[in-house]
């Protein structure tokens, strides 16, 4: 029996925006060392565990990537806060508009600054421009596994 489940169409483009940020040259895939390497890049003390639940190399089909993001066994708090940290290195205790930046930047994906913007606007409801770990795990979990 599987753990993963339907995507609504938001859902379905949110990650095909995540995926694009990995699929540089608009293959369809997305190389899963390129993956390790940012994983590895953003100096997290817990991207180690990341890390382990990618394949070892090879290459990741959109339905691949999807399936990281769609199997709930796979996201334990523990996760989401490794994923959190991914974003906030400085330990802030929040995602600010810069660590959205930084992270696309690191991707090589150019957004524009309203894109970024709308990104945080979606997971800070509080309007303070800031995404708290709480926010951030409530829209990952309600967007992608509701119960």
């Amino acid at each position: 029996m599987s753990n993963s489940r339907q995507l609504s169409k938001l859902e379905e483009e949110e990650i095909k925006t995540a995926f694009s940020l990995f699929d540089l040259e608009k293959t369809g895939k997305v190389d899963v060392q390129a993956m390790r390497d940012t994983l590895e890049d953003s100096q997290s003390p817990r991207s180690v565990d990341m890390l382990q639940k990618l394949p070892k190399s090879g290459q990741l089909t959109f339905d691949g990537f999807r399936n990281l993001f769609t199997d709930k066994s796979k996201h334990p708090e523990g996760e989401m806060k490794r994923v959190f940290e991914l974003f906030d290195t400085n330990k802030k205790g929040f995602i600010a508009l810069a660590d959205l930046r930084r992270v696309a930047g690191e991707l090589g994906e150019h957004m524009s600054e309203e894109e970024l913007k709308d990104m945080v606007d979606r997971a800070d409801p509080q309007g303070t421009g800031r995404v708290s770990f709480d926010n951030f795990q409530t829209i990952m979990t309600t967007r992608m596994f509701p119960s």
